[in-house]
């Protein structure tokens, strides 16, 4: 139960125990008397040419406090600042989940501070006030067990300290087998329901592994600080879905794309030698199959490609030239490199799915449950490509809708 109440019997926890429980993060910066989960190191900020992808990397996508405690109630402060939805679109809330004795509780905040930006790539933050978060656990106050406080994967927030009626211990390391998956905003999962709504973040769950996600809406554009980063991580598999935002600002051509990824590759490779890499190329887009980039606009709530002259010939992209160009790079690589997989990402979401791509470019709540299922069964299945790089890690196949 979700209680407003508040009581001087609660205690508090230190930063370091709070810290200590985070999973999900690379790293956690210190900040407004607390301390930000941050999905990108500090070192990149050097390397961006911007604040948007830094802004997707503030956001907790699949960022979790686990933590051991006897506690029958629980608080914590936090300050949360979303990206300001734009005119005529819905400011969605920042939902946390806190996961105790078999049972999810919710809480969606609309406080908070508010980010907007602008084409120049201005970005004003407009303060608002920091929330405590309070829950009644039950429990008999003497017990522990585990509680797992799952933050807003499309919201910025600092951990600013807790209050518990027991103490409060970060709980032990978890020893599931270490998924890293980097992707776009079909990753990240905006229009996903809550915190455990991406796809990427439901396999996860089904298929019994921890899971750090490196999904930047808008941002997955083959960049070499992301692949030193993605290098620098422990890794059991790697996941990349690459393509759609190449499209989405028409950012390059055929003379680039293939350079860029051998060598986004090769950075990855050289620091993860045996590591299975499974690369999945971009799920179905209507509006963006046969028409190069960049994305707009079309009407209220759908966006479409740019027409204009163009040919093949002249190394223009579209989403499926882009498909057919990284199967040809991955292909090119396999002989040599037997631990690197393929997956078309057509089959977690193709065209017979289109009803579940509102804008003909993002899943939404139903489309991430579709994928997170197709997903699932292939990786259970040994004779495909993902079931080969996720071979060792999965759990034992249960019932599982598609």
């Amino acid at each position: 139960m979700i209680t407003t109440e508040t009581t001087d019997a609660l205690s508090p926890t230190g930063l370091e125990v709070l810290a200590a429980s985070v999973r999900g993060a690379i790293e956690l910066t210190e900040r407004d008397g607390g301390f930000a989960p941050r999905r990108l190191p500090g070192w990149t900020r050097a390397h961006q040419a911007g604040p948007a992808i830094q802004l997707m990397a503030d956001q907790t996508l699949g960022v979790r406090l686990a933590l051991t405690t006897a506690a029958t109630r629980l608080e914590v402060e936090v300050a949360v600042a979303r990206i300001a939805a734009p005119a005529g679109h819905e400011q969605r809330p920042a939902a946390f989940e806190l996961d105790h004795d078999g049972t999810t509780e919710r809480i969606d905040l609309t406080e908070g501070t508010l980010i907007h930006g602008d084409p120049s790539g201005d970005v004003r933050r407009e303060e608002g006030d920091v929330s405590t978060l309070r829950w009644t656990l039950g429990g008999d106050g003497r017990t522990e067990r585990p509680v797992t406080l799952w933050l807003p994967h499309t919201a910025e927030v600092v951990v600013r300290g807790a209050r518990a009626d027991a103490p409060l211990v970060a709980a032990s390391a978890s020893t599931a087998p270490l998924w890293l998956h980097h992707g776009s905003s079909i990753s990240h999962g905006g229009e996903a329901d809550g915190p455990r709504g991406p796809w990427a973040q439901r396999a996860a769950t089904e298929l019994g592994l921890e899971l750090t996600d490196l999904g930047f809406s808008g941002n997955a554009l083959l960049d070499p600080f992301l692949a030193r980063t993605i290098a620098a991580e422990r890794a059991d598999v790697i996941t990349l879905k690459l393509g759609i935002n190449i499209v989405n600002i028409d950012g390059m051509r055929r003379r680039t794309l293939l350079p860029a990824l051998h060598n986004y590759l090769d950075i990855i490779r050289e620091a993860h030698p045996a590591t299975p890499i499974l690369v999945i190329t971009p799920i179905t887009s209507p509006s963006h199959e046969d028409l190069p980039g960049p994305t707009r606009e079309v009407a209220p709530g759908k966006v479409a490609g740019t027409p204009r002259a163009w040919t093949p010939e002249d190394g223009t992209l579209t989403l499926g030239r882009i498909r057919e160009l990284i199967a040809a790079g991955v292909s090119s690589r396999q002989q040599g490199d037997p631990c690197l997989h393929l997956l078309d990402g057509r089959l977690l979401l193709g065209p017979d799915d289109v009803d579940r791509l509102p804008d003909d470019l993002h899943p939404d709540d139903a489309g991430h449950r579709l994928m997170a299922a197709r997903f699932v069964r292939l990786a259970r299945d040994g004779g495909s490509a993902v079931g080969t790089a996720f071979a060792a890690l999965t759990t034992p196949a249960t019932d599982t809708p598609t």
